[in-house]
């Protein structure tokens, strides 16, 4: 497929009428003037209905075979149902943003990553939190050894799950739609950042424990080392992921000279303790072109990839990008650890 020309604007079609698409995607993108939205797609037609004539989308369909060529497309259907839907797009010469996780595991992912090679499309995966302020200033902090050497870091996400408030199709509660549950769910976000802002290359994964019931995992605890940097340094990692109690909402980096807590939303700042956990202060940057709320990480993300369009290079979410991030929770799926 031809590279439009900067004066023209970029076709997308979405695939997915769910919540991330009708709360996130289709609010960002069509104030992107740059963008014309062509279609959407839902086996649920009723739901694309209602998004197109939501947002003002020319075309609703439940038939993918029934979509006209665009530049890129939207997958936001669940992980477990992706495969076919990714091989007819990447067949068709449609270049492709995926909402997280890409892949249902290590080999998918590196099966799709061929397979756009072949065909001679973009991959982007929908990995957002990368666009956050606090997350590149994280990054910028660790790059200048400003407090040391990184030694350890902590990193944590969830609470006690009081209900789903969701119908029965709520595709969490479907191994086969979901993945598995919480690791590769939320997970996938955590678990990436601090891959991204370690600069990770490798790992080695010490210990994984998960409570399951029924077929899902509710809860994921991950003992690890990163080696991380030109110096391949190695960093302990500790993770817990849980629907099943509250849990520190954050990141915890850990220098020679202090302690870093980085909050898991989109800001403007990093909260600095000793390493005694006593606040110290609180550093800002401004001067960062990063997200401080989510729509904006979300406008980053299509913006970027809009550009790695129009230049037929990588974009920052490129598919090669998160390999390690998938192959970490793929191996933690893997260990012969213990079901709490």
């Amino acid at each position: 497929m031809q590279i439009n020309d900067l004066k023209d604007k970029v076709t997308i079609g979405i695939i997915g009428a769910g919540a991330i698409v009708d709360m996130m995607h289709l609010p960002v993108l069509v104030n992107m003037k740059e963008i014309s939205i062509k279609w959407i797609c839902d086996k649920n037609i009723e739901k694309a209905i209602h998004l197109a004539n939501k947002f003002s989308i020319e075309k609703s369909t439940s038939i993918i075979e029934e979509c006209a060529d665009v530049d890129i497309v939207l997958i936001a259907i669940p992980v477990g149902y992706r495969k076919e839907v990714f091989e007819y797009v990447c067949n068709r010469g449609w270049n492709v943003l995926v909402e997280k996780p890409l892949a249902i595991n290590y080999e998918e992912h590196k099966y799709f990553s061929v397979l756009m090679r072949e065909k001679k499309v973009l991959v982007s995966v929908g990995l957002m939190r990368r666009f956050y302020r606090n997350v590149l200033f994280m990054k910028f902090i660790i790059d200048s050894n400003i407090y040391g050497s990184l030694c350890r870091v902590k990193a944590s996400e969830g609470a006690k799950m009081r209900g789903s408030q969701r119908g029965g199709d709520w595709y969490f509660s479907d191994r086969n739609a979901s993945g598995g549950g919480v690791l590769i769910e939320t997970g996938s976000h955590l678990v990436d950042q601090v891959l991204y802002i370690t600069n990770a290359n490798s790992f080695e994964l010490i210990d994984y424990k998960q409570s399951v019931f029924g077929e899902i995992e509710y809860e994921a605890i991950a003992s690890s080392y990163l080696i991380a940097g030109k110096q391949e340094k190695q960093i302990k990692f500790d993770l817990i992921i849980s629907k099943l109690q509250d849990v520190y909402p954050g990141i915890v980096f850990s220098f020679d000279k202090a302690k870093i807590h980085l909050q898991l939303s989109p800001s403007d700042f990093v909260d600095v303790y000793s390493n005694d956990n006593v606040q110290i202060g609180r550093l800002t940057n401004n001067n960062i072109d990063g997200a401080v709320n989510s729509y904006q990480a979300f406008y980053l993300e299509w913006r970027d990839f809009v550009k790695s369009f129009h230049s037929s290079t990588k974009s920052v979410l490129d598919i090669d990008s998160c390999l390690l991030s998938t192959k970490f929770i793929d191996d933690c799926y893997s260990f012969k650890g213990v079901n709490l």
